[in-house]
């Protein structure tokens, strides 16, 4: 989960589709079309890959799965592959725009090879082959408060809705009416997809009585790494990109991360949508990115935990990143007592509600 949910956005996206079916893609055969996230894939792999079977693959980028939704639906370019996170892939099955992925053409697919958590987010196993996932969390500043870290760890959720817990502490809340909602929800021990009116209320009012800094995005952790805020919900890929970036360049890590136990865990995953001209391409593609060496290449190269037991068993063994394979949170599948829920897709008017009631919360103060 590469940038944050823009949940509300469908909605707009949905009412611009109508009418939408021009390609610009051509079925030659020798063209792979990849529908991903900036920067989520190693582009040493694209180009062994094109090597590998003398075709050429074409990438488009997005931002949000809103905008990933879009470019499919609209079969403006009709791509082979897509990598969009679990609630769009619920979504993306339920409307019928991906198709059942063929596992038995695949080599170097096996179920047992991936972790538990990444085989049970409520979806049908052969819409999606598991790419990254993780948690959400709270990244945490040691630059001002000295005993952060404990304070966090013993009140968990709590932190980020009482302003008493740590009176000094500015704290930032992703803009995202599905995260902050998930961030109360847990805290107040509900459903992450529940739809009952009262407990949506709950949430709402956790959400209404804080006071944040900050409501943002990806520079929310920019700002927890430079102390301007001292604590954020952000999901586990924003403080791991942000701890190899300070690895690299030999500055302190004076930031932490903290998943608690009762979490939502997401995960991305490669997809065919309904309209690929190149389904034995894409097959291709997806055995070559389980093949293990190759996704021990992409993990290291994006930072990111793979679902795949043996390459989280190989980065621990050689050492070679112990800041990412020693980090207690890096694989979800290994926190203590972990108590996933995945995010599922729960309609346009659900969304519709939420975003009404997380507008309201930062107005109503």
């Amino acid at each position: 989960m590469k940038k944050i949910n823009l949940f509300f956005s469908i909605i707009i996206v949905s009412l611009l589709l109508v009418g939408c079916s021009s390609s610009s893609s051509t079925n030659d055969g020798k063209t792979l079309y990849l529908l991903n996230w900036g920067d989520y894939i190693n582009p040493d792999l694209i180009s062994k890959f094109e090597e590998e079977n003398d075709i050429k693959v074409v990438m488009n980028e997005v931002e949000s799965n809103e905008a990933m939704y879009e470019q499919i639906k609209s079969g403006r370019t009709k791509f082979d592959i897509a990598i969009p996170s679990d609630y769009m892939i619920d979504q993306l099955a339920q409307e019928k725009l991906i198709i059942d992925i063929d596992t038995t053409k695949i080599k170097n697919y096996h179920q047992s090879d991936f972790n538990n958590n990444a085989l049970n987010i409520g979806i049908n196993n052969n819409d999606y082959i598991p790419y990254f996932n993780g948690t959400l969390g709270i990244m945490y500043s040691t630059k001002n408060i000295k005993n952060i870290k404990e304070l966090i760890e013993k009140n968990e959720w709590k932190v980020l809705f009482d302003n008493k817990i740590i009176p000094q502490a500015k704290i930032g809340m992703y803009n995202s009416s599905r995260d902050a909602f998930a961030a109360a929800e847990l805290m107040l021990g509900l459903d992450l997809n529940t739809t009952n009116q009262d407990d949506l209320n709950k949430a709402y009012s956790a959400l209404n009585k804080m006071k944040y800094a900050q409501y943002g995005d990806d520079q929310l952790k920019k700002n927890i790494v430079t102390g301007n805020l001292d604590l954020s919900l952000v999901y586990s890929g924003d403080y791991f990109e942000e701890l190899i970036v300070a690895q690299e360049e030999g500055r302190p890590l004076d930031f932490g991360y903290y998943a608690p136990q009762s979490n939502n865990y997401w995960l991305d995953g490669m997809v065919i949508p309904y309209n690929s001209q190149n389904n034995e391409l894409a097959l291709k593609f997806i055995n070559f990115m389980l093949d293990k060496n190759n996704a021990l290449e992409n993990a290291r190269y994006i930072g990111y935990a793979s679902p795949l037991k043996s390459v989280m068993n190989q980065l621990v063994s050689d050492q070679k990143d112990p800041y990412l394979s020693n980090n207690p949170y890096y694989d979800p599948s290994k926190i203590n007592n972990f108590k996933p829920q995945s995010y599922k897709f729960l309609g346009l008017d659900y969304m519709s509600k939420l975003e009404e009631l997380f507008t309201k919360s930062k107005e109503d103060k």
